[in-house]
């Protein structure tokens, strides 16, 4: 099998130090300060700051909740252990919960770039001097005490002018930080299910190594009793009898073994699918074969790691440092902040709806920083800073996507060429081993030969099995190094 490589260009045109001026007043809502997404080699690719309000507005996919969407298999048992792992894996569940959560954080952002409107009602008792006209001969008006009621009902409403982008950036920095929350429901699905199969393989593998055993453990006691009764006719010595009851004792120390594994992946499959491992034996049973899982892709299109979650958390969490850098710089300039208050006003609750007593005012705030002491330009370049931190992210999550799918290539490719030869020499010894029963039985062959056939033949199945699952751990690798649909579809949106 020749091996496969996937190339990737890394192009990050990034114009970290978003300038903030009247060309900015009104930016396209998903291109924060003039954000590039990073792309691979292939063309057309779309980049996160284009598809940041799909992601936001899709969410996971809802209807993939079954072994199908992610690596196909024939096995009905892992696919009822990979819809109860997606339904009800808590990992995931939290994931979800982060979703919730910036979600609220965006629809925050995205109010206060709307008006604010608020009403309130009050009630006072107020006591003061008032003057007393009319008194004659008074040369000024004569105070005295008057006390009365206020009552007041009505609306105030507040906008602020976003005319320096400042609002619309930290919109754009929750609407990526939305996108990676998403991103991560993905990878946590993305891991849920590579670990319920890898488990689920591991699981299977030790059962087929425990029969094999089992049937080399029955095989070898009869042999035994073959040998004692050989040697009870002088036809053997007591060092075979030693040699043939050491060999059955030997295998039948291994099926503990096994079945502690088994005890050990179930307790694993438990954890994943939240459930007590006890519950979990009657749903894989206490033996069964190997999945079959679908065979690796002939190519990897290079653009597709540009769709594990990863990578798309990665860009996400560098689009929302982008954004929030103009976020920062909008401190410069000054913000202008529209109010208005409306309603009525009385000295009694039954006067309100005189319409003599209606009130209103119209206000326009101007606010402009004059001496910060240097706290903005630190804002700034702390923003800078966070946003150099994750293109560097970015960069290493792409390169470990490529030496992921490289590794999972390679291991595919020579773990099927080291199973295609384990199994023509697990043939050879299991023939080998018929063999030397026979040649025994006619008294051609002395039993060190048989034991040592015996030997081969039970290692060689073990090691045949043992690929076997090597196999299927570097085809699940293969399927998540590619995000989980390496034939194109991303696994994880609509």
């Amino acid at each position: 099998m020749t091996r496969r490589r996937v190339a990737l260009v890394l192009l990050l045109p990034l114009h970290a130090a978003c300038t903030v001026g009247p060309a900015y007043v009104r930016p396209p809502l998903m291109v924060p300060d003039r954000f590039e997404a990073p792309a691979v080699s292939s063309p057309g690719t779309t980049g996160i700051a284009d598809a940041t309000a799909v992601v936001a507005a899709a969410g996971p996919r809802d209807g993939a909740t079954g072994a199908a969407w992610w690596i196909a298999s024939d096995d009905a048992v892992l696919s009822t252990l990979m819809e109860r792992a997606l339904a009800g894996n808590h990992d995931l569940e939290v994931a979800m919960a982060r979703v919730r959560e910036v979600r609220a954080a965006d629809t925050g952002a995205r109010a206060r770039l709307l008006p604010q409107l608020d009403t309130a009602g009050t009630a006072a008792r107020v006591r003061g001097l008032g003057p007393l006209t009319g008194v004659p001969g008074a040369a000024t008006p004569i105070l005295l005490p008057v006390e009365t009621g206020l009552f007041t009902v009505g609306f105030d409403a507040a906008w602020e002018a976003d005319a320096f982008g400042g609002l619309r950036r930290e919109r754009q920095a929750t609407l990526a930080g939305v996108a990676g929350a998403v991103a991560g429901v993905a990878d946590a699905r993305l891991t849920v299910a590579s670990e319920v199969t890898r488990v689920y393989v591991a699981l299977r593998a030790s059962q087929q190594r425990r029969r094999v055993a089992e049937e080399q453990w029955r095989l070898q006691a009869e042999t035994t009793s073959l040998v004692e009764a050989r040697a009870a006719a002088g036809l053997d010595s007591d060092l075979d009898v030693a040699r043939a009851r050491a060999l059955r004792d030997t295998i039948a120390a291994r099926i503990p073994q096994f079945r502690l594994e088994e005890a050990v992946r179930r307790q694993q499959l438990g954890v994943l699918v939240a459930a007590p491992p006890s519950t979990l034996l009657a749903v894989v049973g206490d033996d069964g074969a190997l999945p079959t899982l679908a065979p690796t892709p002939a190519g990897i299109p290079s653009e597709l790691l540009q769709r594990r979650p990863d990578v798309q958390r990665a860009e996400a969490t560098l689009v929302a440092a982008t954004a929030r850098i103009g976020v920062a710089k909008a401190d410069y300039f000054p913000k202008l902040v529209l109010g208005g208050t409306g309603g009525r006003q009385a000295t009694a609750l039954s006067a309100l709806s005189f319409a003599a007593g209606n009130v209103f005012a119209l206000t326009a705030a101007v606010q402009a920083p004059i001496f910060s002491a240097g706290r903005i330009g630190a804002h700034v370049r702390a923003a800078e800073a966070r946003a150099a931190q994750a293109v560097s992210a970015y960069q290493q999550a792409v390169l470990i996507a490529i030496v992921d799918v490289e590794r999972a290539l390679a291991s595919d490719a020579y773990e099927r060429a080291r199973l295609a030869a384990l199994q023509s020499a697990a043939d050879e010894a299991v023939r080998a081993s018929t063999l030397a029963r026979a040649l025994h039985a006619e008294g051609v062959e002395d039993f060190l030969a048989v034991l040592d056939a015996q030997r081969s033949a039970l290692a060689a199945k073990d090691e045949v099995i043992a690929a076997e699952q090597a196999v299927a751990t570097a085809t699940i690798a293969l399927w998540k190094a590619t995000g989980g649909s390496p034939h194109g579809q991303p696994a994880h949106y609509r």
